[in-house]
């Protein structure tokens, strides 16, 4: 642990100069042995329906349902998406909410929203699954704004990833919103060679 925090502060002391002063003041957990760890949250979906000791049926709402990792955010969105049909639905319904007709509830969910949100989420994870989007819309990401601008989109509207199937497709797709051929702007990345300093660190009063 203390090892990983010097190199943290010597990396920030050379690259970042101006932020040094805030991450020196990390401190190491010396009762926390594993507080270095990394890694990521397996998405899990669990049981849509639950049953009270009184014997009613209640429904898993965002995380009680689907569990993600939070690097893509996807976890506070599909809990807002998933209450809206929920409420939506209720407002139409007629008769007992039932366990089934919570069960139903969440299916529609997971087909429209929820199985999106996890490959989404795989995909910003890095998974292999997604080698071939990951190795083609990252790089043209970073030099394409308007690829940048779609390869965010997916945070909201992660149901777009579905359409991408293939190697094809993600090439295509990168053609269509560039403007230009695939390969003529993943011909201009470049991976990076070092850190610099943020332009707006000068202006920091």
């Amino acid at each position: 642990m203390h090892s990983a925090r010097r190199a943290v502060i010597d990396f920030y002391r050379e690259y970042f100069p101006n932020e040094a002063s805030e991450v020196e003041k990390l401190e190491a957990i010396d009762s926390d042995p594993h507080s270095w760890l990394r890694g990521v949250v397996t998405p899990t979906v669990r049981r849509a329906v639950g049953t009270t000791s009184g014997g009613h049926a209640v429904a898993a709402i965002g995380d009680a349902a689907i569990a993600f990792d939070p690097l893509a955010g996807q976890g506070a969105q599909n809990a807002i998406v998933q209450v809206a049909a929920f409420v939506a639905a209720a407002a139409s319904h007629k008769g007992e909410f039932s366990a089934d007709w919570l069960r139903e509830q969440f299916d529609r969910h997971w087909e429209e929203r929820g199985n999106a949100s996890a490959e989404v989420t795989r995909l910003f994870l890095g998974d292999r699954k997604y080698a071939s989007h990951s190795e083609l819309l990252f790089p043209a990401a970073a030099v394409s704004e308007r690829v940048a601008a779609a390869l965010f989109g997916f945070l909201s509207e992660p149901d777009r990833l579905k359409a991408l199937k293939d190697r094809e497709d993600v090439l295509a797709l990168n053609s269509e919103i560039a403007g230009e051929p695939s390969d003529e702007v993943l011909s201009r990345f470049a991976p990076s060679s070092g850190f610099t300093a943020s332009p707006l660190a000068a202006a920091r009063v």
